[in-house]
């Protein structure tokens, strides 16, 4: 059976907060898991914590207006690729996915 994920990565104050299309941006997010909550379908939050963007603090928290909810999956890295050293490829039947995300690419990182 073919599992339809919503993947939603980075989202949060201390990457994405004053990105310039965020308000359209996250209008279009809302929509896309307000279809996947009616049709029952599994969204899944990728948030990312670092030494800049620590654990627990405003940096790290989703940002405003994101329609997460506590029944959605939460994931948590610590490198930029959302696929390493996570147990994201290990969330069972998660085979066809959409990821929603903005890019999140800083200069000042050294990936």
């Amino acid at each position: 059976m073919l599992t339809d994920t919503l993947i939603v990565i980075d989202l949060q104050n201390g990457i994405i907060g004053n990105h310039p299309d965020l308000p359209a941006f996250l209008t279009r997010i809302n929509q896309r898991i307000v279809e996947y909550r009616k049709a029952e379908k599994p969204i899944l939050f990728i948030q990312h914590n670092d030494q800049e963007i620590k654990y627990g603090t405003i940096a790290w928290q989703l940002i405003t207006g994101l329609d997460r909810q506590q029944t959605d999956i939460v994931i948590e890295k610590c490198h930029p690729n959302a696929f390493l050293k996570t147990d994201l490829l290990f969330q069972k039947k998660l085979i066809k996915f959409i990821i929603l995300a903005i890019s999140s690419y800083s200069p000042n990182h050294d990936y």
